[in-house]
């Protein structure tokens, strides 16, 4: 990304990375509130339909509840300038 930024005239000046980490599941955090966004919108993707999201975002509530749940992403934030 700090390459693109550089070829579309911009000088970086911070590049960060903020992770999202949760390592067992909980009904507040990011990434189980997430999962009600997922399912209707890979519905009709390539393929995937409703009953086969849902099966998904089940076995991940699932998984939580048997303490078998983890999640993690990493967000990237860069401060560029025009040069």
């Amino acid at each position: 990304m700090s390459n693109q930024l550089r070829h579309a005239g911009f000088e970086v000046e911070a590049e960060k990375i903020i992770p999202l980490f949760n390592p067992a599941y909980d009904p507040n955090t990011y990434s189980n509130r997430i999962i009600d966004s997922i399912v209707p919108f890979v519905t009709g993707r390539n393929g995937i339909v409703r009953a086969e999201a849902e099966a998904w975002a089940q076995e991940l509530r699932q998984a939580g509840e048997q303490g078998e749940y983890f999640f993690s992403l990493n967000r990237y934030l860069f401060l560029a300038r025009r040069k």
